[in-house]
């Protein structure tokens, strides 16, 4: 049975296989993410392949959504993998050279000049805290407040520093370009701030008479901002709760996520829900009471769509957590259809209304 709910699945090592992918087509996957900051054309392009040969031995449609990297600063190569304690020194350089877990580089070196002492540097959306205590040429000597386990690519936030990086960056160019030669359907745009960042990708799949329908993430403060233009000027919008929840106060993001899909409503586009949507399936073969719950909530707000990241992409149940996403859907999708108890009370556009009243008459 298809949920009502769209499911999106991030296709990486765990599920980049005919196998797997078949598995997840056969179990109504209907869209499925390209995480451009991972992987290689060549990668993408086997895996992409793969989708469209087994899409067309089904009779429903299969979408495929390439996500664009964006200014997303991360951790260089780090060889081995491992931990920082509380109280360690690590040195963050000015490079982008393989490093060790207590000194390493960015994918953006230069950012380093923009750092001041006292700030912090959050990793992997924040589960590790630094703090600059000290400001060398070309290096950082930081403090460890917060440890955990870093490794290479992990996702690096700079919530204290004034960072001015392009939304598209030259590499981005070559996947857009990549994306519209290979026909895809959608594109998501990181770190959206502005409308106008919209309209430069925009301008550029016109010009090619592409037809992909762009996605503009939501998950920097300066979005929230400027949420309507942003909404108007993109065909959909994507709840980034990872990045929102490390550049903004966390018990922001659920209300956040709620204004975005009451605003998505408003104005008849589609909204998708993303990050740590089931993150403890990573590891583990059920999901907790509140990733069940915050499912069950985005369903009854009547998002669009749910996304699944790392649960898909490196995770160790990714069938499993399909599985249990399309339930929850399911299960909260027939309760929306037999009580009145909770129908929204979002106003729409009243030429929706209008519209509305026609098709019912």
């Amino acid at each position: 049975m298809m949920t009502k709910t769209t499911i999106v699945v991030t296709l990486g090592p765990a599920t980049a296989s005919e196998d797997m992918i078949k598995a997840l087509i056969d179990r109504r996957v209907t869209v499925f993410r390209l995480n451009f900051s991972h992987g290689s054309f060549d990668s993408h392009q086997a895996t992409l392949d793969t989708i469209r040969r087994l899409s067309q031995q089904v009779p429903w449609a299969v979408c495929v959504m390439g996500d664009l990297c964006g200014p997303k600063i991360r951790a260089a190569h780090i060889e081995p993998p491992g931990q920082l304690e509380i109280g360690e020194e690590v040195v963050i350089r000015a490079d982008s050279e393989p490093g060790t877990p207590h000194a390493f580089g960015l994918t953006e070196p230069r950012l380093v000049k923009d750092v001041q002492i006292g700030q912090r540097i959050l990793i992997d959306d924040g589960t590790i805290r630094l703090v600059v205590a000290d400001k060398q040429p070309n290096r950082l000597i930081c403090t460890v407040q917060v440890g955990g386990t870093i490794s290479t690519g992990k996702g690096i936030n700079l919530p204290d520093s004034d960072l001015r990086l392009p939304a598209i960056t030259e590499r981005d160019w070559t996947y857009v370009d990549w994306a519209i030669q290979n026909d895809l359907d959608y594109l998501a745009l990181s770190f959206v701030q502005r409308a106008d960042e919209i309209h430069t990708l925009r301008d550029r799949l016109t010009r090619h008479n592409s037809p992909i329908r762009i996605v503009a993430k939501i998950e920097k403060p300066q979005a929230m901002d400027n949420l309507e233009s942003i909404l108007h000027a993109s065909d959909a919008l994507l709840a980034a709760r990872g990045d929102l929840g490390v550049e903004m106060d966390l018990a922001q993001v659920p209300l956040a996520q709620k204004k975005m899909t009451a605003l998505c409503r408003r104005f008849g586009k589609p909204i998708i829900v993303a990050t740590q949507v089931l993150q403890s399936m990573i590891h583990n073969p059920v999901p907790t009471r509140a990733e069940a719950s915050d499912v069950a909530n985005a369903v009854m707000d009547y998002a669009d769509a749910v996304m699944l990241s790392g649960e898909t992409a490196v995770g160790d149940w990714p069938i499993q957590a399909v599985q249990f996403l399309a339930h929850a859907c399911q299960v909260t999708e027939r309760y929306l259809d037999q009580t009145t108890e909770l129908r929204p009370v979002i106003e729409t556009q009243p030429e929706l209304q209008d519209r509305e009243a026609l098709a019912r008459s």
